[in-house]
């Protein structure tokens, strides 16, 4: 995997804040409110993205979302 990429959205209050974590490790997720699209791409060519993914998002009146998947 080179890019990972999500669909995020609060009909409501709007997202207040999002976190993407690969391995336990922070990584930089791009957002694009228009199209409710949150991606990131590997920085490295050799390293593609794969392992325990997590996903957090948060709107507004604090309410969250968690969304873990394991990406082989």
């Amino acid at each position: 995997r080179k890019k990972l990429s999500f669909k995020i959205d609060d009909n409501l209050s709007g997202i207040k804040v999002y976190k993407a974590y690969l391995n336990d490790e922070w990584i930089l997720m791009h957002y694009d409110p228009k199209r409710k699209l949150i991606w990131s791409e590997t920085l490295k060519p050799n390293n593609p993205l794969a392992g325990a993914f997590k996903l957090t998002v948060e709107d507004n009146v604090g309410n969250i979302n968690e969304y873990s998947v394991q990406i082989e």
